[in-house]
């Protein structure tokens, strides 16, 4: 057996997760035939010769535990950190899927590269930001030679794609990141955006429907869902 096992009333109380008290355990101990000594704030133990099971603190501790109780020792569940969100940011684009996808729309994943006439196609003005853009260093093509600057040219090229299959009812929206060149020549300046876009029918699937036309009250009510669901007020 092992002699002189320090054994500290701390150890104790983390193990169990309840106090025994100095004299409880020296009482115990000696009723098991140990030597116990008090030494400062912990105590030195000597188990007989007959208790090769016992050679470590852990072993007494489990001995006190026998002996004092099972009873006193109070059920306690594991602790658990939760962890706050991170990146907010993320947390809303996450949460703007879900409103947008509950309100019948479908979500499209486009390139994050464009061509540098998107811009153009957009109207956009000269000195806007959109149109300082990141060009790609070995473009497969001109149509993907830069890096977009805005989600609105990917969802319209969604609808002249499907118009020209004849699907006019579409109601779809894109969370991405969108990419603005530095004056600097630094990193680039990015930034995530939503973009939503809703043509033809308002009731587009649904039987026996008028032929309403969505207009911008559709639009309206849509940004008025996500805002409210992302709880953003003032707007």
């Amino acid at each position: 057996s092992a002699e002189n096992i320090e054994l500290r009333p701390e150890r104790i109380k983390t193990v169990l997760g309840a106090s025994v008290d100095d004299a409880d355990i020296e009482k115990i101990l000696k009723l098991l035939g140990m030597a116990v000594v008090k030494r400062g704030k912990a105590f030195s133990v000597t188990p007989p010769t007959y208790r090769v099971d016992i050679s470590m603190e852990a072993d007494l501790i489990e001995e006190i535990a026998r002996l004092h109780g099972y009873g006193r020792i109070p059920e306690t569940l594991p602790e658990v950190k939760v962890q706050p969100q991170k990146d907010p940011r993320q947390h809303a684009l996450s949460r703007s899927k879900e409103i947008l996808t509950s309100c019948g729309y479908t979500e499209v994943i486009n390139y994050s590269f464009t061509t540098p006439l998107s811009v153009d196609a957009l109207g956009i003005d000269e000195k806007d930001e959109r149109r300082k853009f990141i060009k790609i260093v070995n473009p497969l093509s001109e149509d993907q030679s830069v890096m977009r600057t805005t989600l609105i040219y990917g969802l319209l090229d969604n609808l002249r794609k499907n118009l020209n299959v004849g699907n006019a009812d579409l109601r779809i929206f894109e969370k991405g990141r969108v990419f603005i060149a530095r004056e600097d020549a630094g990193l680039p300046l990015e930034k995530d955006k939503i973009c939503g876009l809703i043509s033809g029918s308002r009731f587009a699937g649904l039987w026996n429907t008028k032929g309403e036309s969505v207009d911008f009250y559709d639009v309206k009510g849509s940004i008025e869902k996500l805002l409210e669901g992302l709880r953003i007020e003032g707007i």
